[in-house]
């Protein structure tokens, strides 16, 4: 065991929590790393949130609260405990989450110990409304120690489902990012920019309880804004694999690096992430029409503006040349056939020079 860690900030939004906000808070008071501050922002709560703060605001001294006038949303709210903090170490939580009494102080360690980890969290237990478990293994752990800048990178969309950024985080590091922005998967575009400055680690013990409460688009993006979202063309998985690329076209890594990062990108939200590459779809109705073979060529297009007509022309014709290739040829195939496929592929050529 790693010795003083120093002071560790929590920071915890909230609004209208009284639910579970008592739990969640006793949780992270009963640590057994005990030198942390605990700073809650009240956004306006309209229930009896305010009254469960102060409770333990008047009995542990490490409790700091505030109350919003008005609810910012849950963005500005989450950057708004970050910048109240003081810790050598940082840490998010959300008001219906459960932590084991050993979670605060087995990540720091890991950040004491591991210089190029700039996140640290620990192995999951997902609960419903009720706090009953629910099984939930295809998350995203993000687990990235060991690995280069394009491995890392490339890892944040190869599945998804991301809740690493609950973690223990150094401060100086989240300095350098834009923070939390009112965005569709800001915390997803926050670990991105995070990654760009080192490594993330899991501690392999389920000391986190994450609560999952369902929500539609629509209304994760009231929460995060404050506002009513009545934007009719909202498309969110596009625009988040939009909003990441443009953090890799942030980036100061070199043009070489930036275009294998967006190829590994594409690849996955287009191809390989199933699940991503059918919402993108299902957002869009000329691409959800389209033959399965083609599908990820005109999801690629979506999230590259800059290909030209020509250019996206001869990606069609390369799907049809694999599906042609992966569906008919065979050692078995008649031979009329294999002549029709050849001359068909010689004519393809053809068109693309």
């Amino acid at each position: 065991m790693v010795g003083d860690l120093g002071l560790i900030s929590i920071g915890l939004p909230v609004y209208n929590g009284e639910r579970y906000l008592s739990s969640a808070i006793e949780s992270l008071l009963n640590q057994d790393y005990e030198n942390l501050e605990l700073i809650i922002s009240d956004n306006a709560s309209t229930d009896g949130t305010e009254d469960i703060c102060r409770r333990f605001v008047r009995n542990d001294r490490r409790v700091t609260f505030h109350k919003n006038s008005t609810n910012l949303g849950a963005a500005a709210n989450f950057n708004l405990v970050f910048e109240a903090s003081r810790g050598k170490y940082f840490m998010w939580a959300a008001h219906d989450d459960v932590w084991q009494p050993t979670y605060v102080r087995k990540c720091a360690e890991m950040l004491e110990v591991h210089n190029d980890v700039v996140l640290c969290s620990a192995d999951i237990n997902f609960m419903d409304e009720n706090g009953e478990s629910l099984k939930y293994d295809t998350y995203n752990r993000l687990h990235t120690q060991g690995m280069n800048l394009r491995e890392r990178v490339r890892s944040l969309t190869e599945r998804c489902g991301w809740f690493a950024l609950y973690g223990v985080v150094r401060p100086e590091i989240l300095r350098r990012t834009r923070l939390y922005t009112n965005a569709y998967g800001g915390d997803v575009i926050l670990g991105m920019e995070l990654l760009f400055h080192g490594c993330t680690a899991v501690v392999p013990e389920k000391l986190f309880s994450c609560r999952q409460v369902f929500k539609t688009s629509a209304r994760y993006m009231e929460d995060i804004s404050g506002t009513v979202h009545g934007r009719l063309s909202f498309k969110p998985y596009t625009e988040l694999a939009t909003n990441l690329i443009r953090v890799i076209e942030r980036s100061a890594v070199r043009e070489y690096e930036k275009a294998w990062m967006r190829g590994d990108l594409l690849q996955n939200v287009c191809v390989e992430n199933e699940y991503w590459s059918r919402m993108i779809a299902d957002e869009h109705a000329s691409v959800a029409q389209v033959p399965t073979y083609r599908r990820s060529v005109e999801l690629r297009a979506l999230l590259t503006p800059g290909m030209t007509p020509t250019e996206l022309r001869l990606c069609r014709l390369a799907a049809l040349r694999r599906y042609v290739i992966d569906r008919w040829v065979s050692p078995v195939a008649p031979k009329p056939l294999l002549e029709m496929l050849v001359r068909g592929m010689a004519l393809m050529r053809r068109l693309s020079s």
